[in-house]
């Protein structure tokens, strides 16, 4: 017994020296600027901006699949694309939101299909080492928090036995492959990858979501903010396997969403060459078609002309 005891506290000891040694040698290297970075830009391009504005809001689907000069041109309204990383999670992004949003705002969400609420944990720790007010969005869990820190720790000796350099340069995917909107445009004349990733199989399931969604609508309603809901893109291929589980979700949302629905899923499937490296990012031309499509249901959208009508400079007629 003793033995077994004195075992169980050299391994926390080591366990202890790990976390310990991680944080003490942890100094993180921001000389270069890594795409999820560009957080900070968003929001500071969003509190710059008095006027009511325009968000658009999801995972990198919304990165990567608008021209928000395009969308400006047309509605001459000021617009932020906030979209980054479904990793985040969608109670980060709503939070973001209650933050960023501002009373007359109006808002668009687009999340990824069935786009998990939690988040990767570590994902999010990562983005608070360089954005401090991330941690609002983040509830802390000892056993994730004990884990990224080992993980950390991992790496950390990786670097200083020089094991496993990693370049984490990249054309794409950088900070400065932004636009003055939050548009991604380090990828619209890169070739497209011939095999896109992250193909699956979505299983149809409860997406409890549409709770969180319904929440941060009454939020935005005490505040005086509209919202409209629109699905992501997707490629055909990805829609034909998949079409059972999209429309399992697309009813739950008719049924139980409080936003105003925007689109069906079926305006947003797109052929496969529209897009860029994975199943929701939209290479050059399919983020103009996506874009052109949106801008033609904003023009059909009441709830959005009324919006407009009210808050922009000068109105236009209500041709419904």
């Amino acid at each position: 017994m003793k033995l077994y005891a004195i075992k169980i506290v050299l391994y926390l000891s080591i366990i202890c020296s790990i976390v310990l040694c991680a944080n003490f040698f942890n100094k993180k290297d921001h000389s270069y600027s890594t795409y999820s970075e560009a957080i900070i830009d968003k929001h500071e391009l969003a509190k710059g901006i008095s006027k009511p504005k325009l968000i658009l809001a999801g995972g990198s689907n919304v990165a990567f699949g608008f021209n928000s000069k395009d969308i400006n041109n047309e509605f001459q309204i000021p617009i932020v694309n906030l979209g980054l990383h479904a990793g985040l999670g969608l109670d980060f992004i709503l939070d973001e939101l209650k933050i960023i949003a501002k009373p007359k705002d109006i808002i668009i969400i687009s999340p990824e299909y069935f786009l998990n609420i939690e988040g990767n944990y570590r994902f999010k720790k990562y983005v608070c080492d360089f954005y401090p007010e991330a941690k609002n969005f983040i509830e802390t869990d000892i056993v994730n928090e004990v884990t990224v820190r080992i993980e950390n720790s991992r790496n950390i000796y990786k670097k200083l036995l020089n094991i496993d350099p990693v370049n984490t340069q990249s054309e794409v995917y950088t900070r400065n492959g932004f636009n003055a909107y939050g548009d991604l445009i380090s990828h619209i004349n890169k070739k497209s990858r011939e095999k896109l990733k992250d193909r699956s199989y979505l299983k149809k399931h409860k997406w409890e979501g549409i709770v969180y969604l319904n929440k941060l609508q009454e939020y935005c309603n005490s505040k005086n903010i509209t919202m409209l809901f629109s699905y992501p893109p997707y490629p055909k291929s990805e829609y034909i396997k998949n079409s059972s589980a999209i429309k399992s979700y697309n009813k739950q949302l008719q049924s139980s969403l409080n936003i105003e629905l925007l689109s069906n899923p079926e305006e947003f499937v797109f052929q496969d060459h529209f897009f860029f490296d994975t199943i929701y990012h939209l290479n050059g031309n399919g983020r103009e078609l996506r874009t052109q499509k949106t801008i033609s249901l904003l023009t059909k959208n009441k709830t959005f002309l009324t919006w407009l009508n009210k808050y922009r400079c000068y109105s236009i007629p209500l041709n419904l």
